[in-house]
């Protein structure tokens, strides 16, 4: 009986060894549930926290974000972390806000360091959502060809949506 017992564990050993080696990474990653946090008027601070889902196929599908917008401030802040081919970076950016309101805070577009894209953010307050809009400014000169003429709007959301998403 002891010597059935170490082979059925043995084989398990073996079979969970050989799940691992043939799996893709982004299929064992781990990434943050979504979340939205507003702390209404007297603190000016709305916070949000997920992964880019988009119905067009984004250049790093696997990426979580952390935004935190100060009303007293007058910025969001932008605290990124993606994981390219098993390479793990991170990046923390900041957005001038646009418009503060109850409903709504939007941050200026802000076009690449080409000049070639143009991005906003907008924070949905009443139906707590957070949306990215990217459209091309420019893609006929310089760094800027090749980039395609479609916008890409993208939902902040659960990372294991996300994860779902690119397989």
């Amino acid at each position: 009986m002891k010597t059935l017992f170490w082979i059925v564990l043995i084989i398990a050993i073996l079979e969970g060894h050989w799940i691992y080696k043939t799996s893709k990474p982004e299929n064992t990653t781990l990434m943050p549930t979504y979340s939205f946090v507003d702390l209404g008027k007297d603190r000016g601070l709305v916070s949000a926290q997920g992964s880019w889902v988009s119905t067009t196929k984004l250049a790093i599908p696997l990426s979580t974000i952390n935004i935190d917008c100060w009303e007293s401030l007058g910025y969001c802040w932008f605290s990124t972390a993606q994981l390219v081919d098993n390479y793990l970076s991170s990046d923390t950016d900041m957005k001038e806000i646009a418009y503060w309101g109850d409903d709504l805070i939007e941050t200026k577009p802000t076009k690449s360091a080409a000049g070639c894209i143009e991005e906003t953010y907008r924070l949905d307050r009443r139906a707590r959502v957070v949306i990215f809009s990217r459209r091309t400014v420019d893609n006929t000169t310089g760094l800027c060809r090749g980039i395609g003429d479609e916008p890409i709007t993208a939902t902040l959301g659960d990372g294991f949506k996300r994860i779902e998403a690119t397989k």
